[in-house]
């Protein structure tokens, strides 16, 4: 519901296990309301997904933004996930899954509660971590961090991931661990970086 009549009743209200899927990029606004999941919700797009208002969902939440027309992930490096500046995207303590060629955001708090986070590079061309963040590989800045709350975070790549300056106040709301895989090296530079725990695992290495 996109009707800019002032009504502050304008939702977009989704039923549990609903899946919404779009051939190329899928965009979800509200405009004077915020976006509701009753439950479990599951978002697909081939080419990127835009989400404009505040997101909240009771339950498992799926964010695909990067498939092919089969629904399996799509290493075109096309598919962002761009939540709109301001934002909130909170699961009510369910898990978050999020697959995605970069995720992009502006002071935006991603609050998954007791639940876990796990954000996979859809491309596999690489993380860039804290400080490191800037390139054109998935994106993940320091403050960004700070903004997202979970028991455990993980970050999956088939590339190699780079890793710096994660201060202790932005990693401190991932209340046990942050886990880091990658097909290729991690890479900790130019200065400390410090979790409450941390698990990393460089499939070719890990240079510190």
């Amino acid at each position: 519901d996109n009707a800019a009549d002032g009504n502050n009743n304008d939702r977009l209200q989704f039923a549990t296990g609903v899946t919404v899927s779009a051939n190329t990029t899928l965009t979800l606004t509200a405009t004077t309301g915020d976006i509701n999941g009753d439950g479990t919700l599951t978002l697909t797009a081939n080419s990127g997904i835009a989400v404009n208002d505040n997101l909240t969902t009771n339950g498992l939440t799926i964010i695909n933004s990067d498939v092919d027309g089969n629904g399996n992930a799509d290493a075109n490096g096309f598919g962002d996930l761009n939540l709109a500046a301001n934002i909130t995207l909170t699961t009510t303590n369910g898990d978050l899954t999020i697959n995605t060629n970069d995720l992009i955001t502006s002071n935006v708090t991603i609050n998954a509660g007791t639940g876990d986070i796990l954000i996979t590079d859809s491309d596999g061309s690489g993380l860039e971590f804290g400080a490191a963040a800037g390139g054109n590989n998935l994106n993940i800045s320091d403050v960004e961090l700070g903004l997202m709350t979970a028991s455990n975070l993980t970050i999956n790549t088939n590339g190699d991931a780079v890793v710096e300056n994660i201060s202790e106040a932005n990693s401190d709301n991932i209340a046990v661990t942050t886990a880091l895989n990658a097909n290729g090296d991690i890479t900790f530079q130019n200065g400390d970086s410090t979790f409450n725990e941390l698990l990393a695992q460089g499939n070719t290495g890990i240079i510190a």
